[in-house]
C-alpha cells in the first residue's frame, strides 16, 4: 500500500491501495458486519470512486470531522465510507459505498500507524491506487446514481469533490 500525507493532516498516514478481482469480498464483508478488528480499514467498491481525488476528499472529511468531534460512525474507517455519500444515511452510504458481496475490485484505505498487510485479508491482486487503475474499474452511471446527478463523465470530479465537502452544510 502507498502512504499518503494530506496538507491539513500531515502528522496522519493515510495508506491506500487497490485491490483487482477480489475472492472473497463476501468473507470481508461479514468480517466487517462482525467487527472483526482485524478488518480496521476502509473497504470502499472501486466502481464508485472517480480519482484519487474523490477518495482523499472523503478521508479528508472524515479526519476533519473526528478532529472536530463530529463523527457519526463507529471507527474512521468506516467514517470514511460514510464520507463518500451525498446524504446523513450512515447504512445508505455503507450499502452504497462500500464492499458488497459481489465486489470484484475494492479500494482499501487505513488511517494512522506503519504499513498494514492487506494479502492475508484480501484475496486480489494489490496495485497502487492510481486515477488510470481507477478509470479502469469505475462505473459513471453508477457515480451518477448515487450523486443524483446528470453531468457528462469530465464534469463529475469537481461535482462530486464540492458534494462530498458540502453535505450538512446547505
Amino acid at each position: 500500500m502507498d502512504r499518503t500525507a494530506l496538507a491539513r493532516h500531515p502528522g496522519t498516514p493515510v495508506w491506500t491501495g487497490l485491490v483487482r478481482d477480489v475472492g472473497n469480498a463476501a468473507e470481508i464483508r461479514a468480517a466487517l458486519l462482525a467487527g472483526d478488528a482485524a478488518y480496521e480499514y476502509a473497504f470502499v467498491d472501486a466502481s464508485t470512486i472517480l480519482s484519487r481525488e474523490h477518495l482523499l476528499a472523503a478521508v479528508n472529511r472524515a479526519l476533519t470531522d473526528r478532529e472536530h468531534d463530529a463523527v457519526r460512525t463507529k471507527n474512521i474507517h468506516s467514517e470514511i465510507v460514510f464520507a463518500l455519500s451525498p446524504n446523513g444515511n450512515i447504512s445508505e452510504a455503507l450499502r452504497r459505498f462500500g464492499v458488497a458481496d459481489t465486489t470484484k475490485d475494492l479500494v482499501v484505505v487505513r488511517v494512522g500507524g506503519p504499513a498494514p498487510p492487506v494479502a492475508g485479508l484480501v484475496a486480489g491482486t494489490l496495485e497502487p491506487l492510481t486515477d488510470a487503475a481507477l478509470a479502469a474499474c469505475v462505473r459513471p452511471d453508477a457515480v451518477r446514481k448515487n450523486y443524483k446527478l446528470k453531468a457528462a463523465d469530465a464534469e463529475l470530479g469537481p461535482l462530486v469533490a464540492g458534494a462530498i465537502a458540502l453535505r450538512g452544510y446547505l
